[in-house]
């Protein structure tokens, strides 16, 4: 026997056939007649007495208790025959929801497939659903298969039988310094009610929503931030958007701050922020045209290729048809100071001396190179360095010399320099001391004498030397006021040859000494090198080595000086005891 308990059920296979009376049919012989392959559910409502199985009857399912469905909950159930539910036609395969509150009494053509649970939706969040055919929603909206939605509605939604819970959204909070960029994946319409066609890209901002759940059809390309401008800064926008929210591209637009605002899709800054340009007096920025427009500044039109520059004191904000090259400031020169200057248009190069100056739009600072015995010799100390040989060697430290100032040289006393002018093809020649400064297209030429040189110059000494010792073989002493200078033009009819003239102040050339390989030994016999006209160094006695006579008596014992320096330039202290300025011989 059986017996089902209150609330319970069993399933019985091959159950006995019945009539409408539900009395149990029997065959022929006694036997009572079977529905194979059917199934009975019987409740206890019905059985509330035990029951016997018929003979070929199975127990298929034990009492089981009837399943209650709470509320936010459902059982999705399927078709396993056709059979009237209450009206409605359910053929086999279909499926339908069975939702709670409530108690659900199993049917033998229906199978539950399901327990389905409420997802619940709270603030700022939506369910995505998916459809698995196509069904009409629980909004009365049709929707086709494959098809995917939003539910936004606070609450718990039981999905239908043929939804399917993609997932739960999550709003993105837009504030007043972020923004939403977003991509339209297919022609919509909008929670805006605007329509967006796919590939379209639109911000979202705070002035629309401050919370924004994405469509299904929108794709969050980034979270964008403001751009901020204070009253000295300002930025070029490329490709900006116009007024239909369409770009414009190649076009640029200026922003200048106070200002604050959000990038549109596919708008760029050109450099970023950028700082007003502050000038003053002496500042300035070379500027480029590269578009035409009406300088209002200086009231012109200015043409592609166009280039000037803007000076100060003011504030510039260059537009967007002009491009900054180069901000330049003014460089101050001294009096001895100064700088060389090329001009691009023409390419001729000068130098700029002894006033401040600021490069023009069509002006670059130019370099001048040396060779690096030049280089050496500029960097030696003039003084210590007189002893010394103006040879390269390995051990000279060179320091990094500015090519683009002016090239000085002071000259010590008692030496000179040659400059060469190779664009005017002549030379000067310097004493000292002197400062000397190059031109760009001066350098300084060392003197080198050939062996063919020096025997002329020994052959030339010794015919003036005979000369001046037939005129008068008694002289002794010369004063200064009747000092025979030797580097005029008659000396050159005196000295053997013309190509060799003297030019020496005083007397002549040291013998067997040779210019051009360095001072050291010119200096070392008491001389100095010196260039005639013909470009010849030779080395002269140095003109203020002067001596006493070699025969000087006096009959007063006048003391009139005690050192050189108290008498004349042409003068010397001479005496053992009475001291006096007498001319010098040199």
């Amino acid at each position: 026997m059986i017996t089902l308990p209150p609330r319970h059920y069993c399933v019985i296979e091959n159950p006995v056939v019945k009539n409408e009376d539900d009395q149990t049919q029997f065959d022929k012989n006694g036997q009572a007649k079977l529905s194979y392959g059917s199934l009975d559910v019987r409740l206890e409502k019905d059985y509330k007495e035990p029951f016997p199985l018929y003979p070929g009857e199975v127990l298929k399912q034990t009492a089981t208790l009837l399943k209650y469905v709470a509320a936010n909950s459902a059982l999705r159930l399927k078709g396993v025959l056709d059979f009237d539910d209450n009206g409605e036609q359910r053929k086999a395969g279909d499926e339908w929801l069975f939702e709670g509150p409530g108690t659900y009494i199993p049917r033998k053509e229906v199978s539950v497939e399901e327990h389905i649970v409420a997802t619940v939706i709270g603030p700022n969040q939506a369910i995505r659903l998916s459809a698995k055919k196509e069904l009409i929603d629980r909004l009365g909206q049709r929707r086709v298969a494959g098809e995917n939605w939003l539910i936004k509605q606070l609450g718990a939604y039981v999905p239908l039988a043929y939804e399917t819970v993609v997932g739960i959204e999550n709003a993105h909070v837009v504030t007043d310094k972020k923004a939403l960029h977003l991509r339209a994946l297919k022609t919509f319409k909008d929670d805006f009610s605007q329509t967006r066609n796919n590939g379209d890209e639109w911000l979202v901002t705070k002035e629309q929503t401050e919370t924004y759940i994405l469509n299904v059809y929108e794709q969050l390309v980034a979270i964008i931030d403001i751009k901020t401008l204070n009253s000295r800064q300002y930025c070029v926008i490329l490709n900006p958007v116009s007024s239909d929210g369409k770009n414009q591209l190649g076009k640029k637009k200026l922003v200048v701050g106070d200002k604050s605002f959000f990038l549109q899709p596919n708008e760029q800054l050109e450099k970023g922020i950028q700082d007003i340009y502050i000038l003053s007096d002496d500042e300035g920025i070379v500027v480029k045209c590269i578009e035409s427009f009406n300088d209002e500044i200086d009231n012109v039109t200015r043409v592609p290729g166009d280039k000037w520059v803007v000076r100060g004191p003011r504030e510039y904000i260059p537009p967007v048809q002009v491009e900054v090259l180069e901000k330049r400031k003014a460089i101050p020169l001294d009096e001895n100071e100064g700088i060389y200057v090329r001009d691009l248009k023409t390419g001729r190069v000068r130098a700029i001396i002894g006033n401040t100056y600021m490069l023009t739009q069509d002006e670059e600072l130019w370099e001048k190179e040396l060779p690096v015995s030049i280089e050496e010799f500029l960097q030696r100390d003039s003084l210590s360095g007189r002893q010394t040989k103006a040879t390269v060697t390995s051990s000279v430290q060179m320091t990094k010399r500015d090519k683009s100032k002016l090239i000085t040289y002071r000259v010590p006393q008692n030496q000179v320099v040659q400059i060469y002018d190779y664009k005017a093809k002549n030379s000067r020649i310097i004493f000292g001391p002197e400062l000397v400064t190059l031109g760009p297209d001066e350098h300084f030429t060392y003197i080198n004498l050939s062996g063919s040189l020096i025997i002329h110059l020994l052959l030339a000494t010794f015919a003036i030397m005979s000369l001046c010792a037939a005129d008068d073989a008694s002289i002794s002493s010369m004063p200064a006021g009747s000092t025979k200078i030797i580097n005029s033009k008659p000396s050159c009819l005196i000295y053997p040859l013309p190509a060799m003239c003297n030019p020496c102040k005083y007397g002549q050339p040291i013998k067997g000494v040779v210019c051009g390989q360095g001072s050291g030994a010119c200096a070392l016999k008491d001389g100095i090198c010196k260039m005639n006209q013909y470009d010849k160094m030779y080395c002269c006695p140095y003109e203020h080595a002067r001596c006493c006579p070699t025969e000087y008596s006096s009959s007063k014992c006048k003391l009139q000086c005690t050192t050189d320096a108290q008498c004349k330039s042409s003068e010397k202290c001479c005496g053992k005891f009475c001291r006096r300025c007498v001319p010098a011989i040199y």
